[in-house]
């Protein structure tokens, strides 16, 4: 995955890497506002918070852009709660 721009419209869990080998993720962008609150605590885990570039270090392998973040990802697709709009 290389040369993307994400954005720039809201996208609150951004981009994940988990379970993958060998893959390679540089040169990306990301101008879209990653945002959401980590509320569920699941057998003593919180959700990390959303960010631009996430990745599970324990089960991937190859190179990463700098901008990745490590992250508990087994949460983030139901544990995240988006921001509630202003009236």
């Amino acid at each position: 995955m290389e040369n993307n721009v994400i954005g720039p419209a809201g996208q609150y869990d951004g981009t994940w890497a988990d379970g993958v080998e060998n893959w390679k993720v540089t040169r990306n962008i990301s101008e879209a506002t990653h945002n959401g609150t980590p509320n569920v605590d699941c057998h003593g885990k919180t959700a990390s918070p959303p960010a631009a570039f996430l990745y599970h270090p324990e089960r991937i392998s190859g190179t990463f852009q700098p901008e990745f973040e490590a992250a508990d990802i087994e949460l983030a697709l139901w544990a995240i709660i988006e921001p509630v709009p202003a009236p």
